[in-house]
């Protein structure tokens, strides 16, 4: 099966006060991680329910707190509102 043909997994921002350990990084390398002056974002992309729920609680155990959190659009969802 030509898997350039499948949609890809859903992409999530996670915003969280406090900075993830090098640790948690490792743990999930393909995360992005851009760090402001108040937060983290986090950028990942997520297979289902599953996966966020282990993530998150991941991020819980390091003693970091949620601030927000959101599905970030596909492209394609992009080019087609376009």
């Amino acid at each position: 099966m030509d898997s350039s043909n499948l949609p890809s997994a859903p992409m999530y921002e996670i915003r969280l006060y406090g900075t993830p350990p090098e640790s948690l990084r490792e743990r999930y390398p393909s995360m992005a991680v851009r760090t402001t002056p108040a937060q983290t974002v986090l950028f990942r992309q997520v297979e289902g329910a599953g996966e966020l729920d282990e993530l998150l609680e991941q991020l819980r155990s390091v003693g970091l707190a949620l601030s927000e959190l959101h599905m970030e659009p596909s492209a394609a969802d992009s080019m087609r509102a376009s």
